[in-house]
């Protein structure tokens, strides 16, 4: 399928869109036309949410936290003319996105590209899936109440997947209806075709102690019309490979990368309050999640833009909050997690001829394919207790159980190991532990004591013990330390540890169809490990209609037993707990507002790093150490600026810029054959209205505004150019909140 169309259901969703609104006139009415603030009101870029959970369990001041944190709220994100958590995380420190060559989105946290290092959250749920640690970060914004992202590692509190940070994601819970209509270019190339849509819908009520809401998004976006003019069938400036058959090229090339999307998202609450009257609360989410796109370009730079990855994913949480006493709390939860992953992957372009193969056997019609359909299940509990104690002291602790699975696991190929057409997908069995389902049980225990001896010092201690069925067990302590010499002024110290549990996929994968020759599973791995020592100072100083407020802070990273692929077996490559890696880091930030202006800025530096590998070939010259980090931006730094130019208008500009990015540095012959991604910088630009008619909003975004080239890192630079990403796009949106 080159192209697929769009999602069935567009007209339904929308026309369910108008059908909530008439069923729901008789909601909770509306603030009166002319109550908002206007202008100041949508000036909200800048306004710091002063309010985090994530670092410590319990609400506190940013500044307060025990950790480096940064938060945006609802207000926020739409004045930032977001449309996904990805454009959200993007403006923090730390962090740049881009785009894998089979069209995954790609998180670069703090010199991290491992997704199985980042935890992900959506209202304390993980969402990482336990075959390969990826979690899906394309989410909807309309939904989205608070983003919460800590720079650092949270293992004492999360346990595994903590590592270099955690984003957590707080969804609405609208009492009313809240809705969006968009409308973008999807990556056109500058034609503003406006082929995307984006629909949202949430409604909600809440009569006496009961609450009820539910939401449902949509997307669907035709592909982008960006042209890859070479691969390794028709290299840059060589001759390209002729079909034996056709006498033409056998490449792809010239051709638009695949970028088509569909995705359905949807959640649902149901909450009791007071059940026993004692302000206790019972409540009941589901989430689901799905989306298929495209291949982009393939995986081993030959472009085969014809295949299609898919992920489904389904959630549910049962929990109870009760106090106990006037100084004791309980929160308990059950809970499930259900995954699909069903790619087709495209290796080839249809009609490829194998060499060297006769014709016979040697012949593709759909290109050479390889295919892979898994499904997992996690599930749980967790049990915490929060008393404050005496002596200024609040403790915490807790206990929880959980049990992950492969219960299906399914890959397939279309070719054999030497090359020969099979006559379709035939399944592989190079994996039997996946096959016949694997899984295992996780025991953690967790305690955490904030002691506040006065209003200017706390400090925080806490210990996670994990205790896993098929590698061992991790403890991981921190301890942090704020102190407020004077009110507008901070001064942090902080000391963790963090691990990052092997996934199904680095213990028992061994897929010798795979697109890079094959996983090597190691059912002896053990753990990634992270020791992280941070300091931070920051000042804020707020006036009336506005404020001021600025951070730096500095970081060193110890990582042991960094889980990587090893070249040590031809085109085999078994996961191994191979590299050790050093980094010291500096991120700063700083923020103005006033009544009509505001601005902010950041930037991070990885200041300086060595990977020491701890494995040997002497026929690949592999080297003993390294100090680049693989296609990991060193300098990343973010800019914005929002004024009102007339009463209800407010234009925002964004601009982002990351440094070079240097390529796989294990062997002597990547140093021969050393290059680079470019640097990149672009601009956005929103306009955004303020409350109009009681409740809409709209706003126009221009993306990359002057166009330019962003690149993701290419499967083989000697043959391919580096892949393009994010050309200037357009999108039109109403957003509704009644």
């Amino acid at each position: 399928m080159r192209l697929l169309d769009r999602p069935e259901g567009h007209v339904p969703l929308s026309l369910a869109i108008a059908a909530v609104l008439a069923v729901a006139r008789g909601a909770e009415a509306a603030p009166p036309a002319g109550t908002e603030a206007g202008v100041e009101d949508t000036l909200t870029l800048l306004q710091a949410e002063q309010t985090t959970v994530t670092a410590s369990l319990r609400p506190e001041s940013v500044e307060g936290a025990p950790a480096v944190v940064t938060v945006y709220d609802h207000r926020q994100i739409m004045a930032m003319g977001a449309r996904t958590l990805l454009d959200v995380i993007r403006t923090a420190p730390g962090i740049d996105i881009g785009r894998s060559p089979l069209g995954d989105d790609t998180v670069t946290f703090r010199g991290s590209r491992n997704p199985a290092e980042l935890l992900v959250m959506i209202d304390g749920l993980r969402i990482n899936n336990p075959f390969n640690g990826a979690a899906p970060l394309d989410l909807p914004v309309a939904m989205i109440d608070r983003v919460e992202i800590l720079r650092g590692p949270g293992s004492a509190l999360y346990g595994t997947d903590a590592f270099v940070g955690v984003i957590q994601v707080f969804t609405r819970h609208p009492e009313g209806v809240i809705g969006l209509v968009e409308a973008d270019d999807s990556g056109g190339n500058g034609t503003f075709r406006l082929d995307g849509q984006r629909y949202q819908v949430g409604a909600g009520n809440r009569t006496g102690k009961l609450y009820y809401g539910a939401s449902i998004s949509e997307v669907g976006r035709g592909g982008s019309l960006q042209q890859i003019g070479s691969d390794q069938l028709a290299p840059a400036g060589g001759s390209p490979q002729l079909s034996p058959l056709t006498g033409g090229s056998e490449s792809a090339t010239p051709g638009p990368l695949s970028d088509w999307r569909k995705q359905l998202t949807g959640d649902a609450r149901v909450s009791l309050r007071d059940v026993l009257g004692t302000g206790d609360e019972l409540a009941l989410t589901g989430r689901i999640y799905s989306e298929t796109h495209g291949e982009y370009f393939g995986p081993n730079g030959t472009f085969a833009p014809d295949g299609s990855i898919g992920l489904a994913q389904d959630q549910a949480q049962l929990s109870y909050d009760v106090p106990l006493s006037s100084i004791l709390r309980l929160e308990a939860r059950l809970y499930l997690d259900h995954q699909r992953i069903d790619d087709l992957v495209d290796l080839t372009p249809a009609g490829y001829v194998a060499e060297p193969p006769g014709l016979n056997t040697g012949f593709f019609p759909s290109g050479e394919q390889s295919a892979l359909a898994l499904t997992t299940w996690t599930y749980g509990g967790e049990a915490r207790l929060t008393g404050n104690l005496p002596a200024h002291n609040t403790a915490t602790a807790g206990v929880q159980l959980e049990e992950q699975a492969v219960t299906a696991y399914s890959a397939s190929s279309n070719f054999g190991p030497g090359g020969d057409y099979l006559g379709g997908l035939v399944p592989d069995s190079s994996s039997p532990a996946l096959a016949a389902g694997v899984s295992r049980r996780i025991l953690g225990a967790y305690v955490q004591d904030i002691f506040e001896p006065w209003s200017q010092l706390s400090a925080t201690g806490g210990l996670r013990l994990d205790d896993y069925s098929d590698f061992g067990s991790s403890l991981n302590p921190r301890l942090s330390l704020v102190y407020r010499p004077a009110p507008p002024v901070w001064i942090k110290a902080l000391y963790a540890w963090a691990f990052t549990a092997p996934t199904f996929q680095q213990l028992y994968d061994q897929s010798s169809a795979d697109i890079n020759g094959g996983y090597v599973g190691n059912p002896t791995l053990g753990p990634e490990r992270i020791k992280t020592g941070e300091a931070e100072i920051g000042v804020t100083v707020p006036w009336t209609g506005g404020g001021f407020d600025a951070s730096v802070n500095a970081f060193d990273d110890d990582i042991t037993g960094s889980i990587m692929q090893i070249p040590l077996y031809g085109n085999q490559n078994p996961f191994e707990n191979a590299a050790n890696v050093t980094q010291i880091g500096f991120e700063g930030q700083v923020r103005l507002r006033t009544r009509w202006v505001s601005v902010f800025g950041n930037v991070s530096d990885l200041y300086e790093d060595l990977v020491t590998f701890a494995y040997s070939n002497p026929s690949l010259e592999i080297l003993a150490s390294s100090s680049e980090l693989t296609d990991v931006p060193r300098v990343l730094a973010n800019l914005g600026v929002s004024v009102g130019p007339f009463e209800g208008l407010t234009l925002t500009a964004l601009g982002h810029f990351a440094s070079f990015r240097q390529n796989d540095q294990t062997t002597a012959l990547d140093k021969l054959h050393a290059w680079t991604i470019p640097p990149e910088a672009d601009v956005d630009l929103i306009l955004s209205t303020a409350t109009f008619w009681s409740f809409f909003r709209a706003f126009v975004a221009l993306y990359n505004v002057t166009n330019t080239p962003i690149f993701n890192p290419t499967p083989d630079a000697g043959a391919v150019p580096n892949l393009p990403q994010m050309p200037r796009s357009l999108t039109c949106a109403l957003r509704m909140d009644y």
